[in-house]
């Protein structure tokens, strides 16, 4: 029982981490925090990593989403696709945070997975 609370204490503190990381700094704080966590915590199972891989793999991917929204902008249809991006990034950011918060691992929609 105390092992399992650990572990939703140390997934609890990745999601704190990320998510007032991404709000501060557009996203890349919050994914640099993530990385180093798990880059630098000797002992981490394998629920709080596949959190971290879920993690980077959302965020990476709305990072190629929005270099291509950007590229977009030379035709006109970025200034339409970046705002409806972004609300999106928001609106997932926010239901991920929430569903770990109430200890449910989420997996993100619309995320590529370039770590399993």
């Amino acid at each position: 029982m105390e092992i399992n609370n650990g572990l939703e204490n140390n997934i609890k503190i990745i999601w704190l981490l990320h998510f007032l990381g991404n709000i501060c700094s557009w996203w890349v704080l919050g994914t640099l925090l993530v990385i180093l966590y798990l880059l630098l915590s000797k002992e981490i199972n394998e629920k709080t990593r596949q959190v971290c891989y879920n993690i980077i793999n959302f965020n990476l991917s709305f990072w190629i989403y929005f270099a291509v929204s950007f590229a977009l902008m030379i035709v006109l249809v970025g200034f339409l696709t970046t705002p409806i991006l972004f609300i999106i990034w928001i609106v997932l950011l926010v239901l991920g945070f929430i569903k770990h918060l109430a200890e449910d691992n989420y997996k993100y929609p619309l995320s590529i997975e370039f770590l399993k």
